[in-house]
């Protein structure tokens, strides 16, 4: 009878074999539930890689200036043109520096779209510099091209409101003569307003022999506007040895690249009736977008604030002459400033008849002895001078 209950404990407990069978089962099917999460989580890493690098936009340095005195910062209000195309050259963008007019981009707040990316792409850029920016689709999220990645050429132009300087001086800006600067920009304004005058000419001849229109002189239309595109690189600029070419130039260059349709608004408000001064497009020009000249006033001026304004006028022509006319002795340049001297009164006095017998007086009863003050470096200003000449009085000291 105990061997029959032994034998019936036997049959009913469980074999120890079949328990380690069932552990190792468990154990192997342990390690197989973490290897396919261990390789889920190895794709969806791979996946959100993947993911990163089709939306990452890439940032190329295509030109930098010589110096870089501001770049953009994270609280930075950049002004800036930009193109765009596709992979396959198809334009997405046009060029918005043909317009002349300069996007905007707060740095401290976030965008949408390629606005974005041009947020990544110009940070840290310096003033002036050209970037190539690529977005690829889903960083940009355009629908116009929602499959494409887009090429963006951002070049930034102002940096909180400050214009890039162009082309960086041989000398340190510091040290660059603010009279040829102003120089370069009485050049500058004197050639835009022959420039200006002869594409108004020719449609004055069109309309003539076009049964009378309306006057072209009230419309801006392609002439007018192909000297607001070409202007720095006509040979009027760039041939013109009497005066510095590569200032004036450059000048032209910076100034229209972030002033240009200012400029063209201007022309149109003050160059179309010839019987007026022109002071007031140097003024807004020269003064207050480039900030090269002092703004003058545009009421009619005494004769001693005229002479003080014709003797640093002179000066500023002198320093902005070229490599034709500095192989001279310095007198016979001098000379040379003072016979244009009086004929350029239109261009910065409110009135020019008056600026021009002061101008007259000045050169033919003085014009040895103000020579001499502009080849000598220094020692007397405009106001001295005049005093001397008798064109200011004791009140004016």
């Amino acid at each position: 009878m105990a061997a029959l209950r032994g034998n019936r404990m036997r049959a009913s407990s469980p074999s120890w074999g079949l328990l380690a069978v069932a552990a190792l089962c468990a154990v192997l099917l342990s390690q197989s539930v973490a290897a396919a999460e261990t390789s889920s989580d190895k794709a969806r890493s791979t996946t959100s890689r993947k993911s990163s690098r089709k939306s990452k936009v890439k940032v190329y340095r295509v030109e930098t200036p010589a110096s870089c005195q501001n770049s953009v910062r994270d609280d930075s209000v950049v002004g800036f043109y930009y193109s765009g195309r596709l992979e396959d050259g198809t334009v997405a963008v046009q060029d918005t520096s043909v317009v002349g007019r300069p996007d905007e981009l707060d740095m401290s707040k976030p965008r949408d779209g390629l606005m974005r990316a041009v947020q990544r792409g110009v940070r840290g850029a310096c003033n002036g510099e050209r970037r190539r920016v690529l977005v690829p689709p889903a960083a940009h999220g355009d629908d116009r091209f929602p499959s494409n990645t887009v090429e963006l050429l951002v070049h930034v132009v102002t940096i909180d409101g400050v214009a890039y300087e162009g082309e960086a001086p041989s000398t340190p800006r510091a040290e660059v003569d603010p009279a040829s600067e102003c120089g370069a920009c009485r050049v500058f304004v004197r050639k835009f307003i022959k420039s200006w005058y002869v594409a108004l000419a020719n449609n004055m001849a069109k309309v003539a022999n076009n049964d009378g229109k309306e006057p072209p002189s009230l419309t801006y239309n392609e002439d007018l506007e192909e000297v607001i595109q070409t202007l720095c690189s006509t040979d009027e600029f760039q041939l013109d040895t009497k005066v510095d070419t590569r200032a004036v130039v450059g000048f032209c260059e910076r100034t229209m690249t972030v002033h240009k349709r200012r400029i063209a608004e201007q022309a149109m408000k003050h160059l179309n009736d010839v019987t007026k001064s022109w002071l007031p497009f140097t003024n807004q020009v020269c003064g207050l977008m480039a900030g090269a000249c002092p703004v003058r006033p545009e009421e009619t001026t005494s004769a001693c604030d005229t002479c003080k304004a014709l003797v640093q006028e002179a000066g500023f022509d002198l320093a902005a002459q070229g490599a034709s006319l500095r192989a001279k002795p310095a007198e016979k340049r001098a000379w040379a400033v003072l016979l244009d001297l009086c004929g350029a009164a239109k261009y910065s006095h409110g009135n020019p008849a008056s600026a021009g017998e002061v101008c007259e007086d000045l050169v033919e009863d003085h014009g040895k002895g103000l020579v001499g003050f502009l080849t000598s470096g220094g020692g007397l200003d405009p106001l001295t001078f005049c005093e001397r000449a008798g064109m200011c009085g004791k009140a004016e000291l």
